[in-house]
Formats: C-alpha cells, structure tokens, sequence
C-alpha cells in the first residue's frame, strides 16, 4: 500500500517543490514578527484584555486534569422532533444555535427547529433554476444582524441569501481571484461583510483570509499570516484512492473578535472586530520543523479557561482509525496548561465532553458549546445504563429512527 503524506512546502522565490525542512532564520524571523506584533497590540485597540501570548509545547506531556462540565457550564439536552420529512441523517453541521431557533444543514436541506426542538421549516432549494437554487451547500451560516439564511455553494461560488423561511431574496458573488484558490470556512465578520479561510495548493498564499462585502462580494481586506511553506492536513492512500484530513475550524467567533488558525503557522491568531490582529497562542516546536507535525487546534473559551487539542498527523487506512487527539486545557488563573478529562456527569462513560473539540459548534462569543449525540448511540448507551438525569430520560424514549439529541453547553461567568 502506497500511502503519500501531503506536505507541500514551496519556496516564496521561485515557488519550485523541494523537500521539508526547518529554517532557523524563518523561525528567528517568526519570533521577531510576533514579537512587533505584541508592541503594536499594546499601543492599540484594547478590546482584546489578553496581553500575553500562551506557549503551548506539542510534545510535552502536561499534567493531568480532570473537570466536570456541569462545574463551568449549565446544561441541557433538546431532543429534535422527528417526522417523515425532517430526518437529519448522519452527515450535518449545526449552523446556529440560540434563543429565537436552532438551524442545522444535512446534505441539501436546511431544517429549523425552535429551542425546544420542534420542528419549524424545512429548506431544499437544489436545482438548476437561474438564481434562485444551490447545485450544493458547501456551507451555511445565519445572518444574525438581518436573520437571514446564508448559503455558499461551492460550485458556483456565489452566496445565496433566504430569509428564515426559505424564500429566496438575492445571492452574490464569492471570488477570491485566483481559479486555483478554494473557501474552506466561511463567517459573519460584521453587519457588512463576511470573513473567508481560503486555501491554495499550487503556491504559497500569503493572505488566507479575507474579507468580503455581503453586498456585492468585493474583497475589502487581505489579512497576512506569516509562514514559510504549506502544510496540507491530509493523507491519500494511492491505491484505495482515498484520502483523509484533519478535521478543524480556522474561523472561531470569541467575544472579543475572532480566532484565525492557519496551520502552517506557528501562531494562532486573534482578530478584533475593528480588524486589528495579534497573537493569541504560539505552538513549540516549530511546525516547519516537525517531520511528523502535530497540530495545534482551539476548542472553545470561557471567562478562566482555554480548551485545545493536539492532534497527530498519522492515519492507518488498513484500520481507518487515525490523527490521534489529546485534549489540553490552559488555566488563565494558574498560568499552566494541563491535559484534560471533561466529564458530562449525565455521560460519565464517555471520555470527553465534546466543546475541546472545534468541529462541535462552539460559539464564544454568546458563550455557547452544542454537541450533538445521534439517538442509537443514546440508545446503547442507555441500554448499558451509562446515563443520568435529563439525558437518561430522554434516551428512555428515543427510537433508533429519531433525530438527535443536542446538548447545549451555557458557559458560566465566574469559570
């Protein structure tokens, strides 16, 4: 079996392929950068209280922490309604969760529920129609300060606006001029404009992320993240003709602005809503330097903890089971990192919680982690009594057939 590592490293000169290496001059260089970006920080916008860049070293072994959820964060569980027409299936992504309604896409279709879990609209506009339909979503989001339904299809780079009942209104253009660069994430900015992660496969993309309007789709920023080659998460086994990647956000709304993760930087950033950017977390070592890089990602934060997780650039496809994870959390009181053990007391045999995760829906800035359990899983675990509380209860009259069951994490102020 012919397995092939994606890890395309292109030099900024004369963009020729050579092999993976560590330079200590970009990495000296690296260092100077962040530290110059701390200075103007400081002598800039203050929203952002943190000064202090967080180190966390990939390989080191933290001390162990154990933590129960329902200590920082109240909890409930919203079992959503089923019927013939709104089945979610196993493929999803939750687009919103809040007060007024829940919205969650699956393949084509977009359905809504209300905060209890009732079912409310169900959306499929795929077709062929000039306009007014998507070939595919490639991804959805809520448009919080209008309420409107915002659709990116893919395959005809455009975003497509419905208001919250599926009625198409307007679409406009996404374009990031180049053919050969592609939108992996995509997030409301402000009232105006939407922020993008791009990705270019062919030659070093200085500028990641931008910024567009949603009016017309004009590029009003390009934000530069420092690196020096690509690294491409993802492993193509050649003779299965399969690949698999690194699941992960690099888009992270927080209170104060928004969590830019680029991984062939050493340096998660953060942007503020007035568009200042700085460093939030720096890993060690170098990314460049690793011959089999572990990732740094961000989970989730409240007002005293950071949640992340490495993971291990290493898949096996002859048990498909890869990118091993290690959750760690980092104590903003102690100033320490630890690895982490989060227990749901209602799911005490599961081994983590779920919000270190970044591929959860997990918004900061409302204070909000959503996970989602699928209901034969709730079911087993039922079955071996592995359940409590409100969770056990719901799980004693789910159907192998139901919709899921979300629970909705509400951090708390004081952790």
């Amino acid at each position: 079996m012919k397995t092939i590592h994606i890890i395309i490293a292109k030099d900024r000169e004369n963009k020729s392929v050579r092999t993976f290496f560590s330079k200590k001059f970009f990495l000296v260089k690296q260092f100077f950068f962040i530290i110059a970006s701390l200075i103007l920080a400081s002598c800039g916008d203050k929203s952002n209280k943190q000064t202090e860049v967080i180190i966390v070293d990939v390989t080191e072994t933290y001390p162990a922490k154990e933590m129960h959820l329902q200590d920082i964060a109240d909890v409930k569980y919203v079992p959503l309604g089923s019927n013939e027409e709104f089945l979610i299936g196993d493929y999803f992504r939750i687009a919103s969760v809040d007060d007024e309604r829940i919205v969650i896409f699956s393949r084509n279709h977009i359905f809504t529920f209300d905060p209890a879990g009732n079912p409310l609209t169900l959306i499929n506009k795929t077709g062929q129609k000039k306009g007014e339909e998507y070939n595919s979503i490639y991804k959805s989001i809520i448009e919080p300060h209008q309420k409107k339904i915002l659709i990116f299809d893919l395959s005809q780079h455009k975003c497509l606006v419905f208001d919250l009942q599926g009625n198409y209104e307007r679409d406009f253009p996404i374009s990031t001029n180049n053919e050969y660069i592609t939108i992996n994430d995509l997030e409301n900015f402000d009232e105006n404009n939407l922020i993008l992660y791009t990705e270019n496969l062919f030659e070093i993309n200085k500028t990641p992320f931008l910024i567009l309007s949603k009016n017309d789709g004009k590029i009003m920023k390009q934000i530069e993240i420092p690196f020096e080659k690509i690294i491409i998460p993802a492993i193509v086994d050649a003779e299965r003709g399969v690949a698999m990647s690194v699941n992960y956000k690099s888009i992270q709304l927080l209170k104060s602005g928004f969590l830019l993760t680029e991984l062939s930087s050493d340096t998660i950033y953060h942007l503020s809503s007035s568009g200042q950017l700085s460093p939030f977390i720096a890993r060690t070592p170098a990314i460049q330097s690793m011959n089999k890089p572990v990732f740094l990602l961000f989970g989730a934060e409240t007002v005293r903890y950071l949640f992340m997780s490495t993971v291990v650039f290493k898949f096996d496809f002859e048990s498909f089971t890869g990118f091993p994870e290690t959750p760690l959390i980092y104590d903003k009181k102690e100033e320490q990192t630890y690895q982490c053990v989060l227990y749901n007391d209602d799911y005490p045999s599961k081994k983590q919680a779920g919000i270190e995760n970044s591929t959860n829906f997990i918004n900061t800035a409302n204070a909000t982690a959503v996970v989602l359990f699928q209901a034969y899983e709730l079911i087993e675990a039922y079955k071996q009594g592995n359940l409590n509380g409100q969770l056990k209860e719901i799980a004693s009259k789910l159907t192998e057939d139901d919709n899921p069951v979300l629970m909705v994490a509400k951090f708390k102020n004081d952790l």
